[in-house]
């Protein structure tokens, strides 16, 4: 036993001498918190006295939570036994704790630790009977200095939670960016009494303008923190950091009140006030009565309530609803809008808007990152756009940054828009002294436009007022807003087919906020003036016809929105029908009549008769795929609905997996694949029967009472009425079976029909669930979800069996220089590039290939039907594809190389073509790396051993000193082998870095400096691949020797230009 070992055995056995409870964790045994800080004390001393460093290590199991939650608190501990026990294995049971929970801490030798901790993360897959949990590891390293052991648990805790949000096990190192975070951090907690009581922090103005007339109609009031020792401070830097310590309502409040004090300055400096805008974070709730302390100020300072505006973040929805509501009627009682501030940043529910009743929802600027009119992200603002205009409620987007943005905004019916499109925001000298800098709405004229922006222009009720339904059969108007002034028309907004109608006919194309439509003035307009004049009399909706040239009826129906005191114009909303003549009406009805008679004659089956040849189907012998399909159909024929689909629940997501139309419905089975499960979950739940566990939702009106969401996502999609059976097994769920629109004359048959049906789906998507699961583990590789190589020979095997007759060209693919890179930056950065090159070949090849990964970092691709030509520019554009990807913020890149042969050109089976791709490839991993290669015959096989060797071994026993360094003004070193750093004079890498300040420069005599240097230049100039030279290099001990270089230049994937140089001595000078 070692002197270490002795020292740690005393302290151990004193502890158990006294009693046990006191100083070792019941579950795991390891020493508690106190006594394990006078362990690592102890051992920390021993480490220095023996020139070795400790290093302290904090463990978290990622998702302890949730696991205790879905398996109980028992194999929780169970885990947690078995964590203990692998880390004992690893550091001794002297040199562990656990201060509670999962929070367990080592100390160990530094040297070795990163290996130590890659082993460990490969048993804790494994853990527990694989039932396991990855881990979040910081360390902290000491060098020397005087950190107590507490201090070092406390920095490797910080190392520990850097990121919290990844699951996969990781180390990370305490660092200087983390101490610095940490002062910075301590700096704002420590200062912020200062930065208000001495008004550090001032409000800086932004405007948000009305998208119908592009006036500033408000402002939005932004915190900055202008420190007089350290500058500006951006929100980003003290705003997270005070709301995470729930101290945010010390600047809000301070912000309410320069926002007052400032208005009184715009005033009185003659300038146009808009009301402002203020934001308030969800802790200040909990601080004070917000909408009491903002009512007082306003009052104590004679403000008009109006002026200001509250913006809310969504997150508020994890609070006490009631309690919210009750803040925000209050606001309301006073005058004030509540805005909701983020929408869509991560905690969005149509619940909230259902919940709460806010004035404005403004979208949060990511939405505008990425930007395209066909983005997933557009579709989303268009829909939110239109529930808002449902519920009469106003819709801001900020971060607006280019014209495109706000034509696209202003098309979908936007109201209000903000960003740096307009302006940065400003500090009040400089709106004050720009006159506001844009131009600012007549608070007169805002009760106008804001009629005009919450009118819907989405499913208009026109039939009270003509006694008739007029839209029974139509959905979809085409709608828009008109201003008329002095017998001329304007549009204000549009929807989309009001603006074709208007492009088709007037050719007027709808972009800007306010548009002048000539023709609509004129005589061919002229019905459509006097209709505006009548229903701007008697307030109700006025109807102007004409008949087009193709015979078209076009009806406009007008009705009165607001006017306008200031100019004298009126707001008119318009809604435009148009049908053909009376005799296609009748034959359309004709046809429709026919077609419902064919369906009722066709319903003829007994419904118990059914279920038995339903059930019969399912457990018939067959493809699950195609038995499904024909019980489906089956149904269909029973229950008569629309539509019958299957969502099965996959994780965190549900989608839907088999669906049955009727005639004429079109199916939507690609619409709903991957949806949140959680968000359709909690829709179910709501028209959940507590008895039956059956979701029925029985019609429009009862979804309106129980979800509005609900109600107008049915409305839309034309659902009226809708079955859903929970699909189990045993307490796990594993899907619905939904039916929908089925007739109510048949309702009681339908649930009966579909309750017993589900228990034999259940059983058989069980099965075909377990079979795929196995299927895809055995073939799919876990980390880029490509085939692995059991499941490429499967994948090839089926290809080439069912088209043998069909060319295919097959590639071999090697990132150059992997090894290197994982050495460099690390195993994280190493399957980050398997990844995103993976994703590369997916995106290239799409589905015209069978793609996977052969193990380490090569890679195969069978490129179907295509011959060596044909596949020769895919290839290219793969192999010369710029390479790179960003992680923690950082750009990568790499190169790779390809080499490829097809069938039958090159081989009549795949093993020989996959020998000979593997052969060019090989070729061009010899001549360069990064280029790609087609197997020509003279390539023989065996070139291959000639890469069999490590750089290792290579760069040890080659009878020559080798240099490699960087083609530049730095000459930077980046490699030398052990005869280079001893023909200097150095005994090892380090000692010859800090003799030649780390540059080629640094080891050359100065009597040849400027000759070699010259030469260097040439070369990198000239771009000549080698160069000769003889001159003295100079060694540590202040002798000159004479060599021969020759050096060759290169193009390297992470270094950019560098030089591969070989030194030999020169002999006759010697």
């Amino acid at each position: 036993m070692n002197k270490c070992d002795a020292i740690i055995e005393n302290l151990i056995s004193e502890k158990k001498s006294v009693n046990s409870r006191d100083f070792f964790d019941f579950l795991t045994g390891f020493p508690v918190m106190s006594y394990f800080l006078e362990l690592s004390l102890a051992e920390k001393n021993i480490f220095q006295r023996e020139g070795k460093r400790i290093a302290m290590l904090a463990f978290d199991l990622n998702g302890m939570k949730s696991y205790n939650g879905k398996y109980g608190i028992d194999e929780g501990n169970n885990l947690l036994i078995a964590f203990a026990e692998i880390l004992k294995g690893h550091f001794g049971e002297k040199s562990c704790s656990r201060f509670g929970e999962d929070h367990f801490y080592a100390f160990a030798d530094a040297d070795g630790i990163q290996d130590e901790l890659e082993e460990l993360f490969e048993e804790l897959k494994h853990a527990n009977n694989d039932r396991s949990l990855p881990v979040r590891v910081g360390i902290y390293v000491n060098k020397g200095d005087n950190i107590t052991p507490g201090m070092a648990c406390d920095r490797a805790k910080i190392a520990c939670d850097h990121e919290r949000s990844v699951y996969v096990s990781k180390y990370y190192y305490f660092d200087e960016a983390m101490q610095n975070r940490i002062e910075a951090k301590n700096y704002i907690l420590n200062n912020i009494e200062q930065a208000v009581n001495e008004r550090w922090i001032i409000a800086y103005y932004q405007p948000i303008v009305r998208a119908v007339n592009g006036e500033v109609c408000e402002e939005e009031a932004l915190a900055r923190w202008i420190d007089p020792d350290k500058g500006k401070l951006e929100p980003a830097k003290f705003i997270p950091v005070l709301e995470d310590a729930k101290l945010l309502y010390k600047i809000d409040l301070y912000m309410v009140d320069r926002v007052i004090e400032d208005l009184k300055k715009k005033r009185d400096a003659g300038l146009s006030l808009v009301p402002v805008s203020v934001n308030i974070s969800r802790y200040d709730f909990e601080y004070c009565d917000m909408a009491a302390e903002v009512i007082k100020r306003l009052e104590d300072a004679c403000v008009e309530p109006s002026l200001l505006r509250i913006e809310i973040t969504e997150s508020v929805n994890g609070m006490d609803p009631k309690f919210i509501k009750d803040q925000i009627e209050k606001f309301h009682e006073a005058g004030i809008q509540v805005w909701m501030d983020d929408f869509g940043s991560g905690y969005s529910s149509l619940n909230v808007l259902q919940d709460y009743d806010f004035d404005l929802i403004k979208l949060d600027m990511n939405f505008m990152i990425g930007f395209s009119e066909d983005s997933k992200s557009s579709l989303i603002m268009k829909n939110v756009v239109n529930l808002a205009e449902e519920l009469g409620i106003d819709i801001l987007a900020e971060g607006v940054e280019t014209e495109k943005q706000l034509d696209f905004l202003r098309e979908i019916g936007c109201d209000k828009v903000q960003g740096f499109y307009y302006t940065e925001p400003k500090s009040l000298d400089v709106v004050i002294e720009k006159k506001g800098i844009l131009g600012r709405e007549d608070r007169e004229q805002s009760e106008y436009y804001e009629k005009i922006s919450r009118t819907s222009l989405h499913d208009i009720e026109i039939n009270g007022d003509f006694g008739t339904e007029v839209d029974e059969y139509f959905t979809g108007l085409s709608a828009g807003i008109l201003e008329f002034l002095d017998d001329k028309f304007y549009v204000l907004r549009a929807n989309e087919k009001y603006k074709k109608v208007l492009n088709d006919i007037y050719g007027a194309d709808i972009r800007s906020s306010k548009i002048f439509i000539k023709a609509l003035s004129l005589e061919e307009g002229g019905g459509l003036v006097l209709s505006a004049k009548k229903c701007i009399e008697t307030g109700n909706w006025e109807i102007s016809t004409k008949v087009d040239k193709d015979g078209i009826i076009i009806n406009a129906y007008l009705r009165h929105l607001a006017h306008d005191d200031i100019t004298g114009a009126d707001a008119l909303l318009i809604v435009i029908r148009a049908i053909k003549t009376s005799e296609d009406c009748q034959s359309i009805c004709d046809n429709l009549s026919l077609k419902i008679e064919r369906e009722l004659l066709a319903r003829n089956s007994s419904t118990d008769d059914a279920i038995i040849r339903i059930t019969k189907l399912l457990n018939a012998d067959g493809e699950y795929q195609i038995n499904m399909r024909r019980v489906m159909q089956e149904m269909g024929s029973i229950i008569h609905p629309d539509r019958i689909l299957i969502m099965e629940k996959n994780g965190l997501e549900i989608g839907n997996v088999f669906e049955w139309c009727k005639d004429g419905i079109i199916p939507i089975r690609k619409m709903m694949q991957k949806m949140s499960f959680e968000k359709l979950g909690n829709l179910f739940t709501k028209f959940m029967n507590k008895n039956t566990g059956v979701i029925h939702i029985r019609n429009l009106d009862e979804a309106r009472k129980i979800d509005l969401g609900s109600f107008f996502f049915m409305r839309k999609t034309g659902l009226r009425r809708m079955f859903a059976i929970p699909l189990h097994n045993k307490d796990n769920l594993l899907g619905y079976l939904c039916a929908i629109n089925y007739e109510l004359n048949d309702e009681m048959d339908t649930f009966k029909v579909l309750e017993t049906v589900s228990y034999f789906i259940s059983f058989r998507m069980l099965n075909s669930k377990l079979m795929n699961q196995l299927d895809n583990m055995s073939m799919k590789d876990a980390l880029t979800g490509l085939y692995n190589r059991h499941g490429l020979d499967i994948k090839l095997e089926e290809y080439l069996t069912k088209y043998p007759d069909r060319p295919y060209t097959m590639l071999t693919i090697d990132i150059d220089d992997f090894k290197f890179m994982n050495d460099l930056y690390g195993h994280d950065i190493g399957d980050e590039t398997l990844k995103h090159l993976a994703m590369s070949l997916k995106r290239i090849f799409n589905d015209n290939a069978v793609i996977g990964r052969n193990g380490g970092d090569e890679f195969i691709v069978l490129i179907k039907n295509k011959s060596s030509s044909e596949a020769k520019p895919l290839i290219r554009e793969l192999s010369k594809k710029d390479q790179k990807f960003c992680f923690d913020g950082k750009e990568y890149r790499f190169t790779i190389s390809i080499g490829y042969a097809s069938y039958p050109e090159h081989a009549a089976n795949s093993r020989t073509l996959f020998r000979k791709a593997d052969t060019a490839l090989y070729s061009v991993k010899l001549h360069g790396k990064h280029g790609c290669q087609i197997y020509k015959p003279e390539m023989k096989e065996q070139k291959r051993t000639r890469l069999g060797f490590t750089m290792q071994d290579i760069s040890t026993n080659v009878p020559g000193a080798i240099l490699v360094y960087q083609a530049d003004e730095s000459g930077k070193i980046l490699f030398a082998n052990d005869e280079l750093i001893k023909m200097c004079g150095c005994n090892n890498f380090d000692e010859l870095i800090h003799y030649s300040n780390n540059s080629f420069k640094g080891i050359v005599s100065e009597k040849d400096s400027r000759v070699v240097e010259k030469g260097i230049n040439d070369q990198i100039y000239s771009e000549e691949k080698n160069m000769y030279k003889c001159f003295r290099i100079k060694t540590l001990d202040g002798r000159e020797l004479w060599i021969y270089a020759y050096a060759r230049l290169v193009d390297n994937g992470y270094h950019g230009k560098v030089f591969y140089a070989i030194f030999l001595p020169k002999v006759d000078y010697m």
